[in-house]
């Protein structure tokens, strides 16, 4: 397993929903893939109890959490990905602080950040039931 996929709390779930992945992190699925199946269309799956969601606009949010959201199993992770505010490759219409309004709205709050790459950040998102207040 990758240092990554340990930073975002990876445990040996039988698959992963990865959506709209950049090339560059080919590399990390394919060290994962040896441990886990990987779906990369969310229509290929009923539950997601983990899943890495590359976005750059505002409208791609809108549009995949309402279709996410009844699939979201127990304490599913899901990551969001978008491009950080520095990165030479990808350009993002919301940031860490602003576009999640529809995630809240639906019973998520962010509890984590993580470091993708050069280019891109992650947000974990989790249901508020799970979180300890």
């Amino acid at each position: 397993m990758t240092e990554l996929f340990k930073k975002l709390n990876y445990k040996n779930q039988e698959t992963i929903l990865v959506v709209n992945p950049p090339e560059s992190f080919e590399v990390e699925l394919d060290v994962i893939s040896e441990r886990t199946g990987i779906i990369r269309n969310l229509n290929q799956t009923g539950a997601i109890e983990f899943a890495l969601i590359f976005l750059t606009k505002q409208a791609e949010i809108d549009t995949i959490i309402p279709e996410i959201m009844p699939k979201l199993r127990g304490d599913a992770l899901l990551w969001m990905c978008y491009p950080k505010g520095t990165s030479k490759k990808y350009t993002c219409d919301f940031n860490r602080d602003t576009g999640w309004d529809i995630l809240r709205n639906s019973g998520l709050e962010s509890v984590r950040m993580v470091a993708i790459d050069s280019d891109w950040s992650a947000l974990r998102f989790r249901k508020t039931e799970y979180i300890k207040k």
